[in-house]
């Protein structure tokens, strides 16, 4: 088997010597020599035996080592341009070890395609299988929302003595889990999931024994006096799948379907009294994202990406007050926008260190204490439910491993 190499690489490098090559033009040899050109900086074409090449040994004098078929076409360690996962190579090779870039597993390439080098465009050299396929991110959310709106939910004499926008939220923990694949050289198949589900606040608030839950009016009294406990819980969670495409060397676009749901809990207790209002709501439609790398230095880099679509929302709230379980349905057209800034800290050829700021508008949720007015504290009865804002906004901290 290693002769019938030997003997096929003889016979590409006679070819070579009576054509004209990307690194020179040949020049004739004896039949027992071919071309053979050393992976060095100078480009210098070099000829060699075929015994010189199947000893791996060098004519007397000249730099660098000699490499046969088999190490050509794995890179090894030599310094050269051309090396699928050449380990110290200083240019093309995909997964180069001190290469000087972004690109697919460079360590350091020059360069941001996927099998990095100097080419900038889309398809540089992947089609050989070296570049890294699949990436996974997965790490720690801490986002927090703003306030519920300034809506009355306890009364007295028709002047609010406490309003929903009192409750104030915390940042939160939640995860996030995304996965990369890529489909060639210039497409990835992008696949994210986040949840944060602890979103919530509790006020004690004491009252008179005129003092009413603010449903429509009547509303409800609460009895007393005493000290009402409220609680307001919200959950939200996000799952999409975006095609992303390259369209430069600094942008990608995507084009994607996502699901969100929001759900939104109020709870009021006293002694003798409870209630509860829950507003779900499930969003689904179709978003386009721009990603842009914004500045690379050294081992980090950093990117912006702006992501925007519109949702069809099934939402639904149901209430339990005294005497009274009520609730009702709707549909909305809701917009979904979300901008963030990424750094991505290489700590090796493999794994990354990434954390991102981000912040998520909805517009046309229904929210738990926007409908308490709602609902006719006589009979239950609810009319169409109120669609409001909401923004998030936090920090991401992850690893990413790549292969």
């Amino acid at each position: 088997m290693r002769l019938n190499h030997l003997v096929c690489f003889a016979i590409v490098a006679t070819f070579a010597m009576h054509t004209t090559t990307g690194f020179g033009q040949s020049t004739s040899s004896s039949n027992d020599e071919f071309r053979y050109y050393y992976l060095e900086d100078s480009d210098i074409e070099q000829p060699a035996t075929i015994a010189q090449v199947a000893t791996n040994t060098k004519p007397k004098g000249e730099p660098g080592m000699l490499q046969s078929p088999q190490q050509y076409d794995k890179g090894s360690d030599y310094k050269g341009r051309s090396g699928c996962g050449c380990g110290t190579a200083k240019g093309s090779g995909c997964g180069c070890g001190a290469a000087k870039g972004s690109g697919c597993g460079c360590g350091a390439a020059k360069g941001s395609g996927c099998g990095c080098g100097a080419t900038d465009g889309c398809d540089s050299g992947c089609s050989s299988g070296c570049c890294q396929r699949m990436n996974i991110k997965f790490g720690l959310l801490y986002l927090t929302r703003d306030n519920p709106n300034d809506v009355p939910v306890i009364q007295r004499a028709g002047v609010p003595i406490f309003r929903a926008n009192q409750f104030d939220f915390d940042y939160e923990p939640g995860f996030e889990l995304e996965v990369n694949r890529r489909l060639d050289s210039c497409t990835n198949l992008n696949v994210r999931y986040f949840q944060v589900d602890g979103f919530e606040d509790v006020a004690a608030v004491p009252y008179l024994a005129p003092d009413v839950l603010a449903t429509a009016p009547p509303g409800i009294i609460l009895g007393g006096p005493g000290t009402a406990f409220l609680q307001y819980r919200s959950e939200l969670h996000s799952f999409e799948i975006n095609r992303e495409r390259r369209i430069s060397d600094q942008t990608t676009f995507s084009l994607g379907a996502r699901y969100i749901e929001v759900d939104d809990t109020l709870r009021a207790a006293a002694p003798g009294f409870a209630a509860e209002i829950n507003a779900d709501n499930h969003l689904y439609g179709f978003q386009l994202g721009l990603n842009r790398s914004l500045r690379s230095r050294g081992q980090l880099e950093l990117s912006g990406y702006s992501k925007m679509g519109l949702y069809t929302n099934f939402a639904d709230q149901s209430a339990t007050v005294p005497g009274l379980i009520t609730g009702t349905s709707d549909g909305a057209l809701t917009f979904v926008g979300e901008v963030g800034l990424v750094s991505d800290l290489r700590l090796n050829n493999r794994l990354s260190f990434v954390t991102d700021v981000r912040l998520l508008y909805l517009d046309g949720l229904a929210l738990a204490a926007d409908q308490l007015p709602l609902i006719n504290g006589a009979t239950g009865a609810v009319g169409r439910l109120d669609m409001s804002e909401v923004f998030y906004y936090g920090v991401f901290g992850g690893l990413q491993w790549a292969w």
